[in-house]
């Protein structure tokens, strides 16, 4: 189990996160053809390489309460998939593109869903809980699709 104390940890969560993400299983039983932890625009991430998938961290939050309590922290990232929507990407063929990146938004919300039995997301013990928060948007400029999913992470042990 990771120690939240070890400077390696922020890194580790973000990169179990990455790895629950980028397995996702897409509608048509493919997955992402190209996902990394950077972002790049979306004109320079050919067709072929789409659905592509980019992790990135966000706004980090501590809370300190009063006394000598411990610090609350909460991690965020934001998952961003870029998709055609003119059917020149396997997924949007013959598609709705809203279609399309409403199965994409449900693919990335059934990866971080719990295992059976479990009632939180703990990305292999690594966090107390990973869960989807906020407004998703999905987009389309010029036949490009861009999907963009929220991610909340309460760090710390677990068990």
């Amino acid at each position: 189990m990771a120690d939240f104390y070890d400077p390696k940890y922020l890194d580790q969560v973000y990169a179990a996160l990455f790895a629950k993400l980028s397995a996702a299983t897409l509608p048509d039983g493919s997955g992402f053809r190209l996902s990394a932890r950077v972002v790049e625009a979306p004109d320079e991430v050919a067709i072929a390489n789409q659905p592509a998938l980019f992790q990135i961290q966000g706004p980090l939050e501590v809370v300190q309460q009063q006394g000598f309590s411990l610090a609350k922290w909460t991690f965020t990232a934001v998952a961003i998939v870029y998709v055609r929507a003119d059917g020149a990407a396997p997924l949007a063929q013959q598609t709705l593109a809203q279609t399309t990146a409403n199965n994409i938004v449900w693919a990335l919300m059934l990866a971080l869903a719990p295992v059976p039995h479990e009632i939180q997301q703990t990305l292999g013990g690594l966090v107390y809980h990973c869960w989807l928060e906020g407004q998703v948007f999905t987009e389309v400029q010029n036949d490009q699709m861009i999907i963009t999913v929220p991610i909340y992470l309460l760090p710390g042990p677990v068990g």
